[in-house]
């Protein structure tokens, strides 16, 4: 009988390869997973300064010590209760509450912008770990492919030698009938 040459250890190799999918879909996956972190409003508040209260007391301990050296000075005067000295006050505070709010709005932007900056590291990681998954599957492919292609080498070679031992069985049988011819 006519004989054909079996699918060589190659290419059995790369079809049960081919038949794996998801090659690269846990990299995929962690990229998708980084992206959507990262596409979130960012929570700012892990980045604030833990210290932040401690500046807060500090002008507000000057701008007290400030307040009784007022009251002492217009009580030396003579003028404590006066309406100099409710202006003088209010000033005071008004100086005290804008330090504090300019010292509380330094801290939120150091802090926005740490928050933004973990944002833009994830966006970038996101795409890179997706652009790797992406890699892995076309690294697979031209494994599975470079392995149908050697193992199809591999069977032609073989289906030659099938080849070449049904020739010779012909010959064999038939050179009874040449030798009488």
């Amino acid at each position: 009988g006519i004989q054909v040459a079996p699918l060589s250890p190659l290419e059995q190799a790369g079809i049960t390869q081919a038949g794996q999918t998801g090659v690269g879909a846990g990299t995929v996956t962690s990229g998708i997973g980084s992206l959507q972190t990262g596409m979130q409003d960012p929570n700012i508040s892990g980045f604030f300064n833990p210290y932040q209260s401690y500046v807060t007391d500090e002008i507000n301990r000057q701008a007290a010590i400030g307040q009784n050296r007022l009251s002492a000075e217009a009580i030396g005067a003579g003028a404590f209760g006066g309406g100099r000295e409710g202006v003088q006050r209010a000033e005071m505070e008004r100086a005290r509450l804008a330090q504090v709010g300019q010292a509380q709005a330094q801290g939120f932007q150091t802090a926005l912008g740490a928050a933004q900056t973990q944002r833009q590291q994830q966006l970038a990681g996101g795409q890179a770990l997706g652009q790797l998954g992406a890699q892995q599957q076309a690294m697979s492919l031209a494994d599975i492919n470079a392995q149908i292609q050697a193992g199809g080498l591999q069977r032609g070679v073989g289906q030659q030698a099938l080849e070449a031992q049904r020739q010779t069985e012909l010959q064999r049988a038939y050179e009874p009938y040449q030798r009488v011819e």
